[in-house]
């Protein structure tokens, strides 16, 4: 019998090609698991940016709700505006609280 034979009887080959493996599967796998970290934490961070710009916009409508249910009449721009922001706001989601103010704002006289 040859040489590698008989460490083929013994399953050499068997555990070097085990051990090359190991070797490649730990980094890979420490690569994939960083990644996974890093999405999560991408997405917790767009979240928070998503829920801060929907935080931002909601006060902006209140603002411009108070401010023209005061003066009692918005033109036709203030009202374009406004529905521009109410639009983007509401794709944002979670938003009932809005609706009924979007529609009187909107329903407002167009001039004094």
């Amino acid at each position: 019998m040859t040489l590698y034979q008989w460490l083929c009887v013994a399953g050499i080959p068997t555990i070097i090609g085990i051990l090359i493996a190991i070797l490649i599967k730990r980094p890979l796998e420490k690569k994939i698991e960083e990644s996974e970290r890093q999405a999560s934490a991408a997405q917790t961070q767009q979240n928070a940016i998503a829920a801060g710009i929907q935080a931002l916009l909601r006060d902006r409508l209140l603002q411009g709700y108070k401010f023209y249910e005061a003066q009692g009449w918005a033109d036709y721009e203030d009202k374009s505006n406004f529905d521009n922001v109410y639009q983007q706001y509401h794709a944002l989601g979670k938003n009932g609280v809005m609706d009924a103010r979007h529609d009187r704002f909107i329903s407002l006289p167009d001039h004094p």
